[in-house]
């Protein structure tokens, strides 16, 4: 990835930048295909499309594109990805009916878990939270209770959603999400890797119970123990 402050110095920073990593990778005796190397220009407004040089080789730009297995629109915009998400969920619906007669609640519960919640949420972190808008959060909120309704049997929707989620033992999207991300958290601040993101946690981390007057994103205890330390 390059920045620049116009869209000729981005092109010409891309350029070298891609130029030395192609010919690293030469160097140790990889294929490279630069022919099959896809680019996006990420703007705030209006979509750029635009020709960049990839080492040498002529590469046009798209309106979005698939990075290990997530969509990034040329506005970082998550409506292509989670609508792509969601058409792969409600493929697997019909078989999932079909399935809850052989099964328990709780091992069709995991193959719900095994089969759904892993492509419904996959890579969730980096596109669901509370900046996610409110329309794409109920998109994803419908397509969780789908099979949960299937598991309880509930096909008139009887059970509000508080009761599915108890009588299921799983949680709401949005606490799932909350609760992926302090993992992450808790995970960074304990190993120091990626070291540039433990440094600017661990000056925004509050040991007291007293919120600070001023920030908008910091972590503060409210717990009586410490997560990760031994009580003595």
């Amino acid at each position: 990835m390059a920045t620049g402050n116009t869209l000729d110095e981005s092109k010409e920073k891309i350029a070298r930048i891609s130029g030395a990593h192609v010919t690293y990778l030469k160097s140790l005796g990889l294929v490279v295909n630069e022919t099959k190397t896809e680019a996006v220009i990420f703007t705030k407004k209006d979509i750029i499309i635009s020709d960049i040089n990839i080492a040498g080789t002529i590469v046009q730009t798209k309106e979005k594109m698939k990075v290990l297995g997530i969509i990034f629109d040329a506005n970082l915009k998550w409506e292509a990805h989670i609508n792509n998400t969601l058409k792969k969920c409600k493929n697997k619906l019909g078989v999932l009916k079909r399935l809850r007669r052989r099964f328990t609640k709780d091992q069709f519960l995991q193959i719900v878990t095994a089969q759904y919640f892993s492509n419904l949420y996959y890579c969730a972190p980096v596109w669901l939270n509370e900046t996610t808008s409110s329309r794409l959060r109920r998109m994803i909120n419908s397509a969780h209770y789908r099979p949960l309704r299937i598991a309880m049997k509930d096909y008139n929707y009887r059970l509000a959603k508080k009761d599915l989620l108890k009588s299921c033992n799983r949680s709401s999207p949005m606490e799932w999400a909350r609760y992926s991300l302090a993992s992450i958290a808790i995970k960074t601040l304990t190993n120091r890797e990626p070291f540039h993101l433990y440094n600017s946690l661990s000056k925004s981390l509050y040991t007291t119970r007293r919120k600070p007057s001023i920030g908008l994103f910091f972590f503060y205890d409210k717990s009586k123990g410490k997560i990760g330390k031994a009580r003595n």
